[in-house]
């Protein structure tokens, strides 16, 4: 999305959090929970994080919570935890310590789960105006020698280090490409040299696109041209499965929402035509993850409703605006997969859904969910 977009959503984000903080019977110290991720060994076991620098844990599928890990550095600051994921073969977290835009203090934290001890950090590769971290992938080898990142700025970069992220190399600038910016940047698991940046808008001609190298983006391909993206996945068992999803751009002609999937590696394309997309929303896709259980299981969050396949996209359902008052479900954020069965946890904007049948859900936020 360009900048206009992300403030407008942060101000639907800030008015949507206020509201459903009113009346909780929870403990308020940790507000809306989100960033959900289920355990890969012990089953039912989930974490979050609250909205000030806890990490939390639940050990009866998200029924109740206990502080797991509190951010605490700086002591007097307070950062904003994102983009949380297993890392080290499953065996930790790996998430985004957010002190604000352009800190110098903004960093990617590692946590072992069984000592809570920090196993790497890595810090932004240079600090610019109104920076702060994009996407993030760790190439899960053990070592956190290689890892790739976009950098949200007043010009969108990625990086990619390999020495752990004592030197980085800028592989894109978006200052090349008069302003294009970035919505997106992902490496492939099983391949480190394979990365991607789905790409927004820019000044002149330069309008989205899928950018694809193959050496560690010492070169690039596009392909998808001049759609505006938001987000890209790659199936973790099959790095030739991928699919793509549209973005938006603010007061610029707009673009039909659409999933895009390709089971070559990006060479050719096809519409998911299946998917009927409802009209009234921002046609928007944040957010599109594959079970790394099943990966025939499917979830692609739009901005106001939910495909879900689990057949590897031969057919979908779709939800709409979830939750019991009818409009809790908005931007989507992650998809956290249960590996012992079919639960999922959707994190959005404004509160959690947790779903074991794909077809119903149960809204989980602080009114539900008993904080201890």
């Amino acid at each position: 999305m360009k900048k206009i977009t992300f403030i407008i959503l942060l101000l639907c984000g800030m008015m949507s959090n206020l509201s459903a903080q009113v009346g909780f019977s929870g403990n308020p110290e940790y507000g809306r929970l989100t960033n959900f991720v289920y355990d890969a060994t012990t089953q039912n076991k989930l974490y979050a994080t609250s909205l000030d620098k806890h990490i939390m844990v639940s050990t009866d599928d998200g029924a109740t919570w206990t502080i797991l890990h509190t951010v605490s550095e700086y002591p007097f600051l307070a950062p904003i935890i994102k983009q949380m994921k297993l890392a080290n073969n499953k065996t930790a977290l790996s998430f985004v310590e957010y002190y604000g835009n352009g800190s110098s203090l903004n960093k990617i934290t590692v946590l072992d789960l069984a000592t809570l001890a920090v196993l790497k950090q890595y810090s932004m590769p240079e600090v610019q105006l109104g920076q702060n971290f994009g996407s993030y992938t760790i190439h899960d080898d053990g070592t956190y020698n290689i890892a790739y990142i976009l950098a949200n700025g007043t010009t969108d970069k990625t990086y990619y280090t390999t020495d752990g992220g004592e030197t980085w190399e800028k592989v894109f600038d978006g200052g090349d490409y008069a302003g294009v910016l970035v919505n997106d940047a992902v490496m492939d698991p099983t391949n480190p040299e394979q990365l991607y940046i789905a790409r927004n808008g820019g000044p002149g001609n330069i309008d989205g696109g899928l950018l694809i190298s193959e050496d560690a983006g010492q070169t690039w391909t596009l392909t998808l041209d001049g759609l505006v993206l938001q987000t890209v996945a790659i199936n973790p068992a099959n790095p030739n499965d991928i699919y793509a999803g549209t973005g938006v751009i603010w007061g610029y002609p707009t673009q039909n929402q659409a999933l895009y999937h390709s089971i070559d590696g990006g060479e050719t394309w096809t519409t998911i035509s299946s998917i009927v997309w409802s009209d009234g929303g921002l046609d928007n896709i944040p957010h599109i993850a594959f079970n790394p259980y099943n990966t025939d299981h499917v979830v692609v969050l739009g901005d106001d409703q939910i495909a879900v396949s689990t057949d590897a996209g031969t057919t979908w359902t779709m939800t709409q605006h979830l939750g019991a008052s009818g409009d809790d479900y908005f931007i989507g954020e992650g998809v956290a997969f249960n590996p012992a069965n079919a639960t999922v946890f959707i994190s959005n904007n404004r509160n959690g859904s947790k779903s074991i049948d794909l077809a119903t859900w149960t809204e989980t936020s602080q009114r539900e969910m008993k904080l201890q």
